[in-house]
């Protein structure tokens, strides 16, 4: 019995492990969160702006509010760029601008790679780029690094780039 059922049995939505699955959220935070919001935190307390990168707009939003009191920006697919905005919209260039801001107390960028990972540059912004995490897609990944780590950087510039991984995954 050490196989999976395929195809699986579907699980009611009146049932019991129904409830369970529906509310997991409530009981787990999941360990690369915990570590991104550490990692934000201590960046913060010196003074650094963190960049962080993920694929996923449901971790956009879970993270905007876990790490509220760092007023992150975010640009994604849902945040329009100037050119395609209402009056009323926030575009990604109100969240470039409130990110690289120095009186502004936003200390993070939440970003994704497909609608970043070109034309912006914010290697004199921040030196430090957490990825919750990746796709295979390689040219987004290189892209990615390079908004922060470019020519014209001081010699003795630190930039730091972490992976948040999950052991046996």
């Amino acid at each position: 019995q050490d196989q999976f059922r395929h195809p699986p049995l579907d699980i009611p939505p009146s049932s019991e492990l129904w409830e369970v699955l529906r509310r997991y959220n409530e009981h787990e935070t999941p360990a690369k969160f915990t570590q991104l919001a550490q990692l934000v935190q201590a960046n913060a307390e010196a003074g650094r702006k963190t960049l962080v990168w993920t694929n996923f707009v449901r971790n956009m939003h879970t993270l905007q509010r876990m790490l509220g009191v760092y007023e992150p920006a975010a640009i994604y697919g849902g945040v329009p760029p100037e050119i395609n905005a209402s009056a009323s919209d926030i575009t990604r260039e109100d969240e470039l601008a409130r990110f690289r801001d120095s009186s502004s107390s936003c200390m993070v960028l939440l970003a994704n790679p497909a609608a970043m990972s070109e034309g912006v540059s914010l290697h004199h912004d921040t030196h430090d780029a957490v990825y919750l995490d990746r796709t295979f897609n390689a040219g987004h990944y290189l892209q990615s690094i390079d908004r922060i780590h470019r020519l014209g950087l001081a010699p003795d510039q630190e930039t730091r780039i972490t992976f948040l991984l999950t052991r046996g995954t």
